[in-house]
């Protein structure tokens, strides 16, 4: 019976579009899925232990996943499940004009054989593409969020884009509910001392940067890159560290030409067994709502950055300073943006990774175990080709950076982190 479906089913998939027929086939030839049979009050398949659509009632399901569509304007789904999204919309807009971007087209090939009624979802006002890694992402569209999370090889990067474009609304409320009240504080604790403390400008930019900017993160590839470190501490450039690198750049003997620090709660992490005495006369850049502890601890140059929002405490700020560097996703990312800003030409990461290595997320002392629930868990594709765990807020903060780097082609960004995540943009070295 299988056969019957498959041969009916590629048939169709020929006379539609052969050469989709044909590198469908290709991708499955590189793919291998665990495929079963799920059944509930509907029956739906479970691939690598996910169910590609809900088995209690999948139209209804699909009606609400679509409930936000514009149907009358053209329609985008990110994988096919079963199918289920392109039935309800067909149903409410015969002619409605869908392109269905193909996530996994290996596990698309294996369907044919599965579902006997593939060959009616092949029609002219339907377009299915195989897409590059790269590929946009459209607002008037529903992503059929399982696909996300199977063959993790396969259009990896563009799989991470679209779980960060689910999960960025997600993340700035949960950063609102937890570390609001926290900068808060933080910002009336240093009302009196910022009076003090130039806030961050062009022209201290100039006084601090060269024209190349080695930026220090806190991954767990640091500590394999500690003599090429060295190596590059020692041609003309300004070497920038994260807050949460100093432990491990302490052990080491390394003392940056800056440091960066933008976490309302860092303090307690980097302040153990001296390591801020170690660097208290490095210049340091800072959040106007960065701890009271943290930005005393520093005698050399200071400089603050601060949004705009925050002038609702600090009235006395000139506020045509607010967000002169965005300050988004990690210290990482807001060092990115300050180095931009200084205009270098060419940005070296080293730590970069936005991964874990084995189960460590972090270098040093901050070497942390990963134990994620599967929520929290994504796989990522690295640099040296292998698929490793990682957080899905350290995947978005990835897409940041490189937005960062896509946003500025003149600057050259190089990746020194071989067990790390890819980071689109950024040069392999």
């Amino acid at each position: 019976m299988q056969d019957d479906f498959f041969d009916n089913n590629f048939k169709h998939l020929l006379a539609y579009h052969k050469d989709l027929a044909l590198r469908l086939k290709v991708f499955h030839a590189d793919s291998q899925y665990q495929i079963e049979i799920d059944q509930g009050k509907d029956t739906t398949l479970c691939v690598d232990g996910r169910q590609l659509t809900s088995h209690h009632d999948r139209a209804s399901f699909a009606k609400y996943k679509c409930k936000d569509l514009d149907l009358m304007q053209n329609i985008t789904i990110y994988g096919y499940g079963l199918g289920d999204e392109i039935n309800y919309i067909l149903s409410q807009n015969p002619n409605a004009s869908i392109d269905v971007i193909i996530l996994n087209p290996g596990l698309m090939y294996e369907l044919l054989a599965i579902d006997s009624e593939f060959y009616n979802n092949l029609k002219p006002n339907i377009n299915y593409i195989i897409p590059v890694d790269d590929y946009p992402i459209y607002k008037n569209s529903v992503i059929v969020t399982p696909e996300l999370y199977i063959d993790v090889k396969v259009l990896n990067n563009l799989k991470c884009k679209l779980i960060n474009y689910l999960d960025d609304d997600f993340a700035r409320s949960y950063f609102n509910c937890t570390m609001a009240p926290l900068v808060d504080k933080n910002l009336h604790d240093n009302y009196q001392l910022l009076k003090t403390i130039p806030a961050l400008d062009k022209s201290s930019l100039k006084t601090i940067f060269k024209d190349t900017a080695l930026l220090l993160a806190s991954g767990p590839s640091l500590v394999d890159n500690i003599s090429t470190i060295k190596e590059i501490q020692k041609t003309s450039c300004t070497v920038v560290a994260v807050d949460t690198a100093i432990s491990t750049l302490k052990e080491y003997g390394i003392i940056p030409n800056l440091i960066v620090s933008t976490d309302p709660i860092v303090f307690d992490h980097i302040s153990k067994n001296n390591d801020l005495v170690y660097f208290k006369d490095v210049p340091l850049i800072f959040s106007a709502h960065s701890q009271k502890q943290l930005i005393e601890s520093f005698t050399g140059p200071k400089y603050f950055i601060f949004k705009k929002d925050e002038l609702k405490v600090l009235d006395y700020l000139d506020k045509k300073n607010a967000d002169f560097v965005e300050a988004y996703g990690s210290v990482l990312n807001l060092a990115a943006e300050i180095a931009v800003k200084a205009q270098c030409k060419t940005i070296k990461l080293i730590g970069a990774d936005f991964a874990y290595k084995g189960d460590n997320s972090h270098s040093g002392r901050l070497n942390k175990q990963i134990a994620p629930s599967v929520e929290q868990k994504i796989e990522v594709l690295c640099n040296d080709g292998q698929v490793q765990k990682t957080l899905r807020n350290f995947s978005l903060y990835r897409q940041y950076l490189e937005s960062t780097i896509k946003s500025n082609p003149s600057i050259s960004f190089e990746n020194y982190s071989k067990t790390g995540a890819v980071i689109v943009g950024a040069k392999k070295m």
